[in-house]
């Protein structure tokens, strides 16, 4: 006989499940209990499964702090070897040895796999408020499994034996730095894994008392050496992105993470408890407060990554003066923001990032950017980062993008407009006092030639004719306009043929709709990005407009970055929002210019990749299937 206890649950799906199987004939339920319906709520007679599931939650709201409430757990035999009698006086034995034989739980029996089991649900809120604790849960319940072989006289070496020579090569497949990440990692498994006292350089494993396996230490180094090779920033930071390990990968995503989230100003217990790093991304993040000799405490933490298989220690990952920021890093940190103060005095409201930084840079710190306006500074021979604010880094972007398309030649109003669309500033910011001369000779060749294919060509030729010659469609409200690579724009209704807007977008070339796109920009940062990065928005927060220059004078103290204490609380559930946003392109892109032409060649090269299915479509969004917390597959 064997358990598996299910994953966590916000709700108590399992009810729902049963109810479904019992419908269909396929479950029954065995038993009920513990459920003061007529006591506490006055209900008498047969209650149905929502009754019960509206008492599961009447009782698990006493605890709203409480996000996983539901204890789900399935008992299953061999076969057809215990009758449903016998799997719920199991269930019995095995729902007290867990600590929820006083919890309102149920028990369903199914019969419709290979072998008959039971489901049992309940709550871990107790009816005064106090929790079930689930500490050392797995090791509980292999050893309450143990004890019901035993009572049953149903025989488990030979299947312990097994079960184990398969979680120690599961194990192994794991990377860390430690010997004790193992332990840890055997220890969630219900295993015990303790040096042998006889034998050099051999781990024993063990299940209630009894061995069960064994694991030498070369079979740890070699996960350690793995892992250490895997995070090495020196091996794998100039590998192209396909040829990096994983371990790298999943580290650099960790670190992005904390990164958006430290600059937002969430604490260090507020991350460890968000939904989208738990959840959704798979990182669990453990911390001990441990003393030394001279009575400090100092915080010991770690990363499990679940889905990468990777337990990270923390020096590998993440400044952690920067997440609780300890006395003297708040001095330091001071001290940074005062700086930034006067440098953007000094610069004015024009200053862009590049000069920004170069100022930071001469000052002993070095920038740096990530999505979303994340921007912080690091300092040789300190830990620990100093973030910006994030409209301060919105006002130095979008300065240092005016910055870029002034520097460009734009030779006409139209062309303003675009490049205004393309690079998400105001069209009054970038407009020269003196438009940039044309090439007369070039343009009247260009005007010519597409004059003529409109006037001779129709339909699939002449998409292949003004294909050919590297055309792309503009729309500017109501006016059409060809671009061509080497003359630039032209208003379609000056060369001729009567051409209008519905015959330009049904021709195969590549449409820039600048209206639509100062509309929806965001789309088009995806499409800039080829691929969709979204995090959860916490409602009410302001987005950036185009012209936004807010920042550029504010004072840049601590509460700027962590937020002030009393929206903490709020904050850390806002991450639960199921609600995201397109995550803005990395800022070191805005050091090099969007002009028309480039946007448009790489328009046509997404375009080209989505047309060979390298792409999603709605607008350049590929969203990935969102996993349910209460899905219900253990069958």
């Amino acid at each position: 006989m064997i358990a598996k206890i299910l994953k966590h649950s916000k709700s108590f799906a399992g009810i729902e499940y049963n109810r479904l199987k019992t419908e269909n004939g396929k479950a029954e339920m065995l038993e009920a209990k513990n459920f003061e319906l007529e006591a506490m709520v006055g209900l008498t007679g047969q209650p149905s499964a929502a009754t019960y599931l509206d008492f599961l939650n009447y009782v698990s709201d006493r605890r709203p702090d409480v996000n996983y409430r539901q204890f789900h757990a399935v008992i299953s035999c061999a076969g057809r070897e215990l009758s449903k009698e016998q799997l719920l006086d199991a269930a019995r034995i095995y729902i007290d040895k867990m600590g929820y034989g006083d919890q309102p739980y149920l028990v369903f029996f199914h019969k419709d796999t290979d072998n008959n089991h039971v489901h049992i649900v309940s709550t871990r809120v107790r009816y005064d408020g106090s929790l079930v604790s689930d500490k050392s849960e797995r090791y509980r319940s292999l050893a309450a499994i143990r004890e019901i072989n035993r009572q049953f006289n149903i025989s488990e070496s030979e299947n312990l034996q097994v079960r184990a020579k398969k979680d120690i090569a599961a194990a192994l497949e794991w990377r860390f730095a430690f010997d004790s990440n193992l332990v840890g990692i055997f220890k969630e498994k219900g295993y015990k894994l303790e040096k042998s006292q006889t034998v050099a350089g051999r781990w024993i494993l063990s299940s209630d008392g009894e061995m069960c396996g064994t694991i030498t230490q070369d079979q740890i180094d070699a996960c350690k050496k793995a892992y250490k090779e895997g995070v090495s920033v020196r091996v794998n930071g100039k590998l192209p992105v396909d040829k990096q390990p994983k371990i790298f990968k999943r580290k650099q995503l960790l670190f992005k993470k904390l990164t958006e989230y430290a600059s937002k100003g969430y604490t260090f217990e507020e991350i460890k408890s968000l939904h989208e790093l738990r959840t959704q991304l798979g990182f669990h993040i453990e911390s001990t407060t441990v003393k030394d000799k001279e009575g400090k405490e100092h915080i010991r933490w770690s990363v499990t990554d679940y889905p990468g298989k990777t337990v990270y220690r923390s020096s590998d990952v993440f400044p952690i003066e920067t997440l609780v920021r300890s006395t003297d890093f708040s001095e330091k940190a001071d001290h940074f923001y005062s700086l930034v103060n006067q440098v953007l005095a000094e610069e004015g409201k024009k200053c862009g990032w590049r000069r920004f930084a170069e100022r930071m840079s001469a000052l002993g710190y070095t920038m740096h950017t990530g999505k979303g306006n994340v921007a912080y500074a690091t300092r040789p021979g300190e830990n620990g980062q100093y973030h910006l604010p994030a409209d301060t880094v919105a006002a130095l972007n979008y300065n240092q993008r005016v910055i870029n398309v002034s520097a460009m030649d734009i030779h006409s109003e139209e062309e303003a407009r675009c490049l205004a669309a393309i690079n998400r500033v105001k069209v009054d910011d970038i407009r020269p006092v003196q438009l940039t001369p044309e090439d007369k000779s070039v343009r009247k060749v260009v005007r010519e030639t597409l004059s003529s294919l409109l006037h001779n060509l129709s339909g699939e030729d002449l998409s292949a004719a003004l294909k050919k010659e590297g055309v792309s469609v503009v729309l500017m409200g109501k006016e059409l306009f060809f671009y061509h690579p080497q003359g630039g724009l032209y208003n379609v209704s000056k060369l001729g043929g009567g051409f209008t807007v519905e015959q330009a977008k049904g021709l195969d070339l590549n449409v820039l709709d600048v209206d639509r796109m100062n509309r929806y920009y965001s789309r088009w940062e995806d499409y800039l990005n080829e691929k969709t990065v979204t995090y959860p928005e916490p409602p009410g927060e302001e987005q950036q407009t185009s012209g936004n220059t807010r920042g550029t004078g504010q004072n840049h103290s601590r509460s700027a970055v962590s937020g002030g204490a009393s929206g903490r609380r709020t904050r850390a559930r806002d991450y639960d929002d199921s609600r995201t946003r397109s995550a803005s392109p990395s800022m070191d892109a805005v050091l090099k210019p969007i002009s028309l032409a480039g946007f448009l060649a790489q328009m046509a090269q997404i375009a080209n990749q989505m047309k060979a299915g390298g792409g999603g479509g709605g607008g350049g969004r590929s969203r990935k299937r969102k996993r349910r917390d209460d899905d219900e597959n253990e069958d």
